[in-house]
């Protein structure tokens, strides 16, 4: 049997980041849906990347300014 260390606090913390990432994502769909704002600008208000914008998009199957 193999022990390993559980660091109770940086498992909440990873779980954490995966909400806020998820979160970031949704907000960026739906801009996306919604339509008529560039890829920067949606990127500086979900706080993602441009490519993460420009991929999620993608993804939905919408062209993006």
């Amino acid at each position: 049997m193999f022990l390993t260390e559980y660091d109770e606090k940086k498992v909440l913390e990873m779980e954490r980041e995966e909400g806020r990432l998820e979160g970031r994502a949704e907000v960026a769909a739906d801009m996306i849906k919604e339509g008529g704002m560039s890829v920067a600008f949606i990127a500086r208000m979900s706080k993602l990347s441009e490519s993460d914008v420009r991929n999620l998009a993608d993804s939905l199957g919408i062209s993006v300014l």
